[in-house]
């Protein structure tokens, strides 16, 4: 008798939970007024491999998305979460970004050698508008294999 009033019970609450649930937007930002968005798509690979270092490279695309207008996104790139450096700034969108390891490597002053399994390159932006200068919480990681 329990096990049929516990069966009841979960019917008429899976009925309920069911009938009151609203679809909710998963990009809640589309209605945003006076705003705009870095999107980037399309990354090529997203882990560089060590034994392959001198070849080693990906690609994005980056778009704007927003209704103000947008001057630059710049990207930024960082090693192991330390301090970043500019990497690239792009005036015209959609555009593709090409980046290869050893570019990165360069520009934050490291040598092939200072580079392990498991380290990891984070490319970060922002966005130079009419509004003024923008950091949304964008970035792509890569990380580096065997």
């Amino acid at each position: 008798m329990k096990f049929v009033k516990l069966l009841g019970l979960m019917l008429f609450a899976s009925f309920v939970l069911f009938t009151s649930c609203e679809d909710e937007r998963l990009t809640p930002y589309d209605d945003y007024k006076n705003g705009a968005l870095p999107v980037i798509s399309g990354l090529t690979q997203d882990t560089f491999s060590l034994a392959l270092l001198d070849e080693a490279a990906t690609a994005f695309d980056v778009d704007v998305d927003g209704q103000i207008a947008v001057n630059a996104v710049n990207l930024f790139a960082s090693y192991n979460g330390g301090a970043s450096s500019a990497l690239e700034s792009v005036t015209s969108f959609p555009s593709t970004v090409d980046v290869s390891a050893q570019d990165l490597i360069d520009l934050l002053g490291l040598s092939n050698g200072d580079i392990s399994q498991g380290d990891v390159f984070t490319i970060t932006m922002d966005m130079d508008t009419s509004e003024g200068n923008l950091a949304p919480n964008n970035s792509l990681s890569i990380t580096v294999t065997e």
